[in-house]
Parts: C-alpha cells; sequence; structure tokens
C-alpha cells in the first residue's frame, strides 16, 4: 500500500446494542449456572423435567461458550476501509482478517448512497442481496459508497463518512 488518500475505521458502538448484547450474555449464561449451581452443587433438579447432570453440564458448556464466542465477535468486529493511490481496501475483522483490494482501474462507477439496511440487506455486518446482487459490508448506520466493478460485482461499503470517501475514491479515478 503506498500514500494513503482515506481511512475510515467503524466499530459496533451502538450503546443500546452493546447494552442488550451484554444483557443477552449476561442473562443466558446465568441461567446456566444458576441451573448448574441448583443440580450439580446443591444436588436439587433443575426444572420439571431435568436432564442428566453429565447433559446439563454438556450443555452449559456450549451455551457458554458458543455466547462468549458471539459476544466477543460482535464486540471486536470492525470495517476498515483505505484509500490509496493504487486502489481501495477493506477488510471487515474477524471475518476478512487480510486486505481485499479493488485497483483503482476495476471501479467503473461510482457514488455516494443512503440506503436501507434491513430492508435493503436484512441488517448490518458482512450481507448480499440476491435481488440486487450487491454485497454489503456495514457496521452502522445507512449511508454508504455504492461501486459497480469491471468483473461485474456491485459492493456498498458502509460509511460514516461516504462524501469523503466518494471524494477519495474520485480522486484515484482522477475526477476530481
Amino acid at each position: 500500500m503506498t500514500e494513503i488518500i482515506y481511512k475510515e475505521e467503524q466499530r459496533f458502538r451502538n450503546t443500546f446494542m452493546i447494552v442488550v448484547a451484554t444483557f443477552l450474555w449476561v442473562f443466558m449464561n446465568f441461567l446456566y449456572v444458576y441451573g448448574f449451581y441448583l443440580q450439580i452443587v446443591l444436588d436439587i433438579p433443575f426444572g420439571t423435567h431435568p436432564m442428566p447432570d453429565f447433559g446439563l453440564i454438556l450443555v452449559g458448556f456450549f451455551v457458554v461458550t458458543i455466547t462468549t464466542a458471539l459476544f466477543v465477535l460482535f464486540i471486536k468486529s470492525n470495517l476498515v476501509i483505505i484509500v490509496a493511490k493504487e486502489g481501495l481496501y477493506y477488510r471487515y475483522v474477524p471475518f476478512i482478517n487480510k486486505f481485499r483490494k479493488i485497483e483503482a482501474i476495476q471501479i467503473l462507477f461510482c457514488e455516494s448512497r443512503v440506503y436501507k439496511p434491513l430492508r435493503d440487506f436484512g441488517g448490518w455486518g458482512i450481507r448480499y442481496n440476491m435481488k440486487t446482487r450487491t454485497s454489503c459490508y456495514n457496521v452502522r448506520g445507512n449511508m454508504g459508497v455504492y461501486l459497480e466493478l469491471a468483473n461485474g460485482k456491485k459492493l456498498l461499503l458502509g460509511s460514516q463518512k461516504p462524501h469523503d470517501l466518494l471524494h477519495a475514491i474520485n480522486q484515484i479515478l482522477g475526477k476530481q
């Protein structure tokens, strides 16, 4: 990567979503710990049809592991977009760890766009709209830059500063 013209890093920082995710994580794990304590430690059956101790331990292990992994993925995920002289780079950590490069010559069309994440793509994250055949990488908000590439791919990169990102892309395309 040569000289960086524009860089944007976005994280899930919506307080409401973090509070909901934290609440769900605490609730799911507390429920398991409570059941484990009742049935294994105090030897009181947990529920009206309690599962065997081994089953409770096994299911609990998976519940704690999966909920913790999902919570950490949610908190740690971020989208990084870089515009450099030779092209556009993006990655969505931890799902796409290496930067994906789009050479400037591959970009046929670009525009900033306001879109509806839930309606158009089913939410935030790494998404694909089968109807429009567009891939979307977004973290929050409803703004981004839409790209059409020479290989026929369509891409929407969510951005908190879509006009700045578009300006940087136009700069490498020579469209000042």
